[in-house]
């Protein structure tokens, strides 16, 4: 038998997600079998927690425990930031304000999975990478 080595990335929008996410936790704590760890990447959301329990609660066998990593302590960018970047390159403030709002949080969700597997490295402290396995919550 092999062991798992698989780092399970789920970034999140609890606004946006939270609808689907608890169904699809679940079947990937159940499906992904080469997972050693499952981490749900969001902002602070009771939901967020209360669905991960739920899920974690539930008897996987072997399978890890889906954990929580708040993308406002852990990733060296954030909503503010995104915003921010995009504000800088838009011409016309005014009109512009509403139409990118949705966009800011698309562009963070890409960051996220783009760096996810360093910002996992790092939160474990390990010297070797491991590989990381990057899921759509709404799949």
């Amino acid at each position: 038998t092999c062991k798992p080595h698989l780092a399970v990335c789920i970034p999140t929008a609890p606004s946006k997600d939270l609808r689907i996410f608890e169904k699809s936790l679940a079947s990937i704590a159940r499906h992904v079998v080469d997972a050693s760890s499952i981490w749900v990447v969001s902002r602070r959301d009771q939901a967020i927690d209360a669905a991960i329990e739920r899920v974690n609660a539930r008897q996987y066998s072997d399978r890890p425990k889906a954990q929580w990593l708040n993308e406002n302590e852990h990733f060296a960018f954030n909503y503010t930031w995104v915003r921010n970047a995009l504000e800088a390159r838009i011409s016309n403030k005014k009109t512009a304000a509403k139409s990118y709002t949705y966009f800011v949080g698309w562009y963070l969700q890409q960051l996220i999975k783009l760096y996810c597997g360093r910002t996992i490295d790092r939160v474990l402290k390990l010297q070797i990478p491991v590989d990381t396995l990057v899921i759509d919550s709404d799949l």
